[in-house]
């Protein structure tokens, strides 16, 4: 099945069109839910926590995981709101938070070896697969004040990398 949800925005100013998209992402989720869910969430999103804060607990879900998808371990006022979203969301939907405890960006390849060895983070890796919904932010190829925040952030020569290879975005300031 293939379906667009169509937000409309009293102006067309970004804070009107972001709260539209909130609020229709938010709807969209409390329709669509069903009990046992595993809900993936890629937690450095300011939209992804505007459309939990729009939500109503569910009281016909029941038995959901909301496994955090992205590390993201940096500063703690950004951790704090990664590890604040994916609470809010599984008393929301009464299930129970999965934290991944690693960070979002590492600085060389062999780092992903050795945190895949710890348990906590293969018990949190091991739902991936199981995953029935993934919510994402989505942003420009620049880091919200957000993702700056957290200390996961790529350096000048890494976005120009992924610039030249075709990657656009832009600042909206995220939409879902």
């Amino acid at each position: 099945m293939t379906q667009a949800i169509v937000a409309e925005s009293q102006s067309d100013t970004d804070e009107s069109i972001q709260a539209a998209v909130d609020a229709a992402a938010a709807y969209f989720l409390m329709t669509t839910l069903s009990s046992g869910e595993v809900i993936g969430v890629s937690s450095w999103s300011a939209s992804l926590l505007a459309m939990v804060d729009q939500m109503h607990p569910l009281r016909k879900v029941e038995r959901c995981k909301v496994v955090q998808v992205l590390g993201g371990l940096g500063n703690p006022a950004a951790e704090a709101h990664a590890n604040h979203l994916v609470t809010r969301l599984a008393r929301l939907v009464n299930g129970e938070p999965c934290f991944l405890p690693a960070p979002g960006v590492v600085g060389a390849a062999s780092s992903v070896n050795v945190l895949l060895k710890d348990p906590y983070v293969q018990q949190t890796t091991s739902l991936f697969s199981k995953l029935t919904i993934a919510l994402v932010g989505i942003g420009s190829i620049e880091p919200s004040s957000l993702v700056a925040s957290s200390g996961n952030v790529f350096s000048r020569k890494e976005l120009q990398e992924i610039r030249s290879r075709g990657a656009v975005g832009r600042y909206l300031p995220e939409i879902l």
